[in-house]
C-alpha cells in the first residue's frame, strides 16, 4: 500500500512539474537573425545579365511597341536601369517556327507568318533591326533563339528569299536552317559591330513539347548550324539547352520510354566539344500548386546543381556557364482561366517568388544570367497589358527587379538566416536573403525576402561592425499584414526612395531592421566616414 503511495506522489510530482516547465518554456522565436560575414567573398563581379527578360516578339510588337515595332518610350525607360541584362529573342517555342528572312526589311515588304496557333498569319513590325535597336536603347545584352526546324516554303530559294510565307508551316532539312541561320549571324554581326558579344541559343525545348526530337536529330541539326555560323562569325558564342528532369516520350512510336537526364547531357555536350554555356529553365510557385514540391524553388535548386555537376563533369577543364533562360511563377495549367491566370504571374507573390529565386541562383557561381519571361510573353506581362489596368505601367515583378538592382553591390558575400515557418511555404522557410558588399567592404547591399504576412523584427549580425555608426536605407514593396499577395496592386505598399538614416551597430556586431509582411527588401548599409 505504501509503496503504491509512494508511486502516485512521484507520478504526481513528476506530472506537476512537466507542467510547470510547459508554463514557462519560451514560445516558438518570432524573431529573424540574418548573419552576414562581410569578409567572405563567395562570387566577385554578380553578373548584370541576371536581371534579363525573355521576349515574345509577337506580344511586344502588339503589347509594347507602335504600329512600326519601335518599342514604346515608358518601356525604354523603366529598363534602362537595368543596363547590362540579357534580352532573348523571338521567345520561347515560337522561336522554332520564326522565319527571320521576313522580320527584316521593309516593313510594307514583310509576310505574313504564322508562329502561334492563336493567331493567324502575321506580319512582323517587331523584328530583327527593331529588337537590336530596342537593345541599344535598353543597354542590354542581344540573345537570339535559334531556328533549328524549319518555318514556311519548301525548296531552298523560296525559305532564303523569304518567299511563300503564307505556306503551311514545316520541317526543313538541316542544311536550309544552317544556311538560313548563318545569313541571320551575317546579318547580326553587321548591325551590331564586332565589339557587341551575340550569343546564339540552339533552338528551344526541341526534346519536349510537341516536338519530342531524339538526342541525336538535335546533336545533327546544331552542328550543322554552329558550323555555318561559325564560318562567317567566329567569335559567336553557342548555348544548347539541357534540361534537370528525365523525359517520358508521348509518341506512339516511342511511348513509355525515356531520355535520361544525365545521358541527354553526356550526348549533348560530348558531341558539341565547343559549347561550354547551357541553358535550363524553370517556373516556380504555381499557385494551386504549393503541395508539388517540383514548384519549391530549394528542391528544383538541387535538381539544377546536379545537371550542372553531370555537365562539368564533361567539360572538367572548361569554364561551364549556366543561363536561365526562361523562369516565372508558374501559370498553373490544370486551372481554368477564371484563375485570372495574367495578374497571378506578376503580382506581389510572383515578384516575392521572383526575387527569392534570383537569391538562390545567385548563389551558383555557374550561373550567368536569367531571363525572366516575359516582357510581354502570353500570360506574363511585366508591362499591364490586361492584368489589371492595361496602361502599360510597370508590374511587381519589374518593380522587383528594379529594387534588387539598386541595392546589389559587386561582391556576393556569405550570408545566413534563421527564422519561424509561419508562411507554410514548402520550401521550409519564411525569410530568404543574399548579401553583397564592395570591394572595400565598407558598404553592405541587402536582399531579404519574407513569404509570411506577419511582421518580423530582424536582427542583422555583422562581426567586425561591432560599435560602428553606419548610414542605412530601407528601401521595399510589402503587402498588408494578413493579407495573401494576390490581391489588385492597390494592396501593395511602395517605399522605394527612403531617405538614409545613421544606426548605431551596437557592442555585439547587430543591427535591428524590420521586415515588412510579404515583403521583398533592399537594405544598404554603409560605414559613417572617420571624420
Amino acid at each position: 500500500m505504501l509503496n503504491r503511495l509512494a508511486a502516485l506522489l512521484l507520478l504526481s510530482c513528476l506530472l506537476s512539474n512537466a507542467s510547470a516547465l510547459a508554463q514557462t518554456a519560451k514560445p516558438p522565436a518570432e524573431r529573424v537573425h540574418i548573419q552576414v560575414d562581410v569578409g567572405k567573398v563567395l562570387r566577385a563581379q554578380v553578373p548584370d545579365a541576371l536581371f534579363g527578360f525573355n521576349i515574345h516578339y509577337l506580344n511586344f510588337q502588339q503589347e509594347l511597341a507602335n504600329a512600326c515595332g519601335v518599342a514604346l518610350p515608358k518601356v525604354v525607360e523603366q529598363l534602362q536601369p537595368l543596363a547590362g541584362a540579357i534580352y532573348r529573342y523571338p521567345g520561347g517555342l515560337v522561336s522554332n517556327h520564326f522565319n527571320w528572312h521576313d522580320a527584316q526589311g521593309p516593313q510594307n515588304e514583310r509576310s505574313p507568318q504564322k508562329t502561334v496557333r492563336w493567331q493567324g498569319p502575321t506580319p512582323v513590325s517587331f523584328g530583327v533591326p527593331e529588337f537590336l535597336n530596342f537593345v541599344d536603347q535598353v543597354d542590354g545584352q542581344p540573345w537570339y533563339v535559334l531556328n533549328l526546324r524549319g518555318f514556311a516554303g519548301e525548296a531552298k530559294s523560296q525559305v532564303l528569299a523569304g518567299q511563300n510565307a503564307l505556306a503551311p508551316d514545316k520541317e526543313l532539312s538541316s542544311a536550309i536552317m544552317a544556311e538560313s541561320n548563318a545569313q541571320l549571324a551575317a546579318y547580326i554581326r553587321q548591325q551590331v559591330g564586332h565589339s557587341q558579344p551575340i550569343y546564339y541559343e540552339l533552338g528551344n525545348e526541341l526534346d519536349r513539347a510537341d516536338y519530342e526530337w531524339s538526342h541525336q536529330k538535335y546533336i545533327q541539326r546544331a552542328q550543322d548550324t554552329v558550323a555555318a555560323i561559325t564560318k562567317v562569325d567566329p567569335n559567336t558564342k553557342f548555348v544548347a539547352f539541357l534540361r534537370d528532369f528525365p523525359w517520358r516520350y508521348r509518341d506512339k512510336a516511342r511511348k513509355g520510354q525515356v531520355s535520361s537526364t544525365e545521358r541527354f547531357i553526356k550526348e549533348v555536350l560530348t558531341a558539341l566539344p565547343m559549347v561550354n554555356d547551357f541553358s535550363l529553365h524553370y517556373y516556380y510557385d504555381d499557385p494551386g500548386m504549393e503541395h508539388k514540391k517540383t514548384k519549391w524553388i530549394p528542391w528544383r535548386t538541387r535538381q539544377f546543381k546536379q545537371a550542372i555537376k553531370l555537365a562539368k563533369a564533361q567539360r572538367p577543364n572548361a569554364d561551364v556557364k549556366v543561363w536561365i533562360t526562361e523562369h516565372a511563377r508558374g501559370i498553373n495549367l490544370t486551372q481554368p482561366k477564371p484563375m485570372k491566370r495574367v495578374a497571378l504571374t506578376s503580382n506581389l507573390q510572383a515578384a516575392i517568388s521572383t526575387a527569392d529565386f534570383l537569391a538562390t541562383m545567385v548563389h551558383i557561381p555557374e550561373v550567368q544570367g536569367a531571363a525572366l519571361h516575359g516582357l510581354n510573353a502570353g500570360p506574363w506581362q511585366v508591362f499591364d497589358a490586361s492584368a489589371e489596368f492595361g496602361d502599360r505601367r510597370p508590374r511587381a515583378t519589374l518593380t522587383a527587379l528594379t529594387l534588387l538592382r539598386d541595392t546589389r553591390l559587386p561582391n556576393l558575400v556569405a550570408s545566413r538566416v534563421q527564422g519561424p515557418k509561419h508562411s507554410g511555404y514548402g520550401g521550409g522557410y519564411d525569410v530568404s536573403a543574399a548579401a553583397f558588399a564592395n570591394k572595400g567592404q565598407t558598404e553592405l547591399g541587402l536582399w531579404v525576402m519574407n513569404r509570411a504576412n506577419r511582421t518580423y523584427s530582424a536582427t542583422i549580425s555583422l562581426p567586425g561592425w561591432a560599435n560602428q555608426q553606419v548610414w542605412v536605407q530601407h528601401n521595399r514593396m510589402h503587402g498588408l499584414v494578413g493579407g495573401t499577395g494576390d490581391g489588385p496592386s492597390g494592396d501593395i505598399q511602395l517605399a522605394l526612395e527612403q531617405p538614409r538614416r545613421i544606426a548605431q551597430v551596437n557592442k555585439f556586431g547587430q543591427l535591428k531592421l524590420e521586415l515588412p509582411a510579404l515583403s521583398i527588401s533592399g537594405v544598404s548599409i554603409q560605414r559613417l566616414k572617420e571624420g
